[in-house]
């Protein structure tokens, strides 16, 4: 039996990947931050201009790093890793043929989970904040004729402040991704009526109560079944 194996060769472009990458997702560059020149970090990292060039090209693919030309230009930390999912998760729909039944299911599911944590980790101030927005859903239903952008943008909005509140920030970027994608084109290729409104503002209402209530199992149940209706799944 071996006791070692064979340590595979590194690219010296992949290290300098992995040390800049290792420097954005810590926290220690923010997005906006100015990388140094060139020269200084050619020299800091002990590496050539063509591999610093190689790394930078490989980060911008992955949305950490924006490269901007003329007198205000160099490479900047970017915030394109929501961006990149979005296309990642777009380009997987596609290529394996998700249908937007099975995204509804999985977005059933996993927004009843959301919904219960939110009912056992939530504050007085995030409940009255999420009270607040489901008021400015409700405000639409005095306007005529109705808003169905703002509508939409509402709704998205509240599932998504309901995603922080639930206090896991796995979820956050995976729901808001699935919502664009799933959401968006739906509703806007659908008609929205007055009832169809009235139905989500009670679903909210409701859920805010269970929230407050400190009632996780209801709560998990009205937004499953709040996602069934307005998805489909109950047809």
């Amino acid at each position: 039996m071996e006791l070692f194996k064979p340590i595979a060769p590194v690219r010296a472009y992949q290290v300098v990947i992995n040390q800049l990458e290792e420097t954005i997702l810590s926290g220690r560059l923010t997005p906006g931050d100015k990388l140094p020149p060139e020269r200084e970090l050619i020299e800091s990292l002990g590496t050539s201009r063509r591999t610093l060039r190689e790394a930078f090209r490989v980060l911008e693919q992955k949305g950490l790093l924006e490269i901007k030309i003329g007198s205000k230009g160099g490479t900047f930390v970017a915030d394109r890793i929501q961006e990149r999912l979005s296309e990642t998760l777009g380009m997987l729909m596609r290529t394996e043929n998700v249908t937007q039944l099975e995204l509804a299911e999985f977005r059933s599911a996993t927004e009843s989970t959301v919904a219960s944590l939110a009912a056992e980790r939530a504050g007085m101030d995030e409940i009255l904040a999420l009270e607040t927005d489901v008021d400015g859903v409700a405000a639409l239903l005095e306007r005529n004729p109705l808003d169905q952008q703002r509508f939409i943008n509402l709704e998205v909005a509240l599932h998504q402040c309901l995603v922080k509140i639930c206090g896991n920030t796995v979820y956050v970027p995976i729901l808001k991704t699935i919502n664009k994608i799933l959401l968006y084109p739906m509703w806007e290729k659908d008609p929205i009526d007055r009832a169809y409104v009235k139905t989500a503002v009670k679903d909210w209402r409701r859920l805010v109560d269970a929230l407050r209530r400190r009632e996780p199992g209801e709560a998990g149940m009205i937004m499953r079944k709040h996602i069934s209706h307005f998805d489909g799944l109950d047809a």
